[in-house]
């Protein structure tokens, strides 16, 4: 039963990091042509708060 636990943890903590890694290259996307906003931050921030 732990064995399956911890599958599903790592399997969660891979998730979380190509999530990190899809966010990170967004951000440096939207932000590098000074552009005031990015729609895809905005979207994101959106479904956070709501």
């Amino acid at each position: 039963m732990a064995a399956h636990h911890l599958e599903r943890v790592r399997a969660k903590m891979a998730d979380l990091a190509q999530l990190e890694s899809l966010l990170a290259t967004t951000i440096d996307r939207c932000e590098g042509d000074g552009a005031a906003s990015c729609a895809v931050i905005e979207l994101l921030d959106q479904y956070t708060t709501t």
